[in-house]
């Protein structure tokens, strides 16, 4: 879902806004947007996973207390296919469900409530250090020299790309 202020404008990258409430989940929306990201939407579980599939996202921030099937398991059968970095977002506080998420395949999580700036600094570090590693967020090998990193080598294998 592109709203009309992203359109003409260099897009960051697609974010996958998995969230039940419908305030929150057009917040998040809004704020993504306005950072240069298209967003697409899911209100549940079963919502999220075909999203997830064809769209490729190249984040995904999803609620644990989803309807339907819940944010674990939609964790769950994400990380079977993709290594998209997964920011899970809940109302619970506890450590255990916090270990528990990062544990099933979240690369980090935000308690509810919390501030939309956050949320967007944390999204941004978690898209950097994707590009920046080998294969990127949907596991694809980098081309041949085109590595983010490639700069840096100092062997001769540099100078043959």
């Amino acid at each position: 879902m592109c709203r009309d202020s992203c359109r003409g404008r260099r897009v960051a990258g697609t974010i996958l806004v998995v969230e039940d409430e419908a305030i929150l989940r057009e917040r998040l929306a809004y704020n993504s947007t306005r950072e240069g990201y298209l967003v697409e939407l899911a209100a549940d579980g079963p919502a999220a996973i075909a999203p997830s599939r064809k769209a490729k996202p190249d984040l995904i921030a999803i609620d644990l207390m989803l309807p339907g099937v819940d944010g674990f398991e939609v964790c769950r059968s994400v990380r079977r296919e993709s290594n998209v970095p997964i920011l899970k977002l809940t109302a619970r506080d506890g450590e255990v469900d916090g270990r528990v998420g990062l544990e099933i395949g979240a690369d980090d999580y935000l308690t509810k409530p919390f501030s939309m700036r956050e949320l967007m600094a944390r999204v941004r570090a978690m898209l950097r250090r994707a590009r920046m590693t080998e294969g990127g967020p949907h596991g694809e090998p980098y081309p041949a020299g085109h590595h983010p990193l490639d700069h840096l080598r100092t062997d001769d294998r540099s100078a043959a790309t």
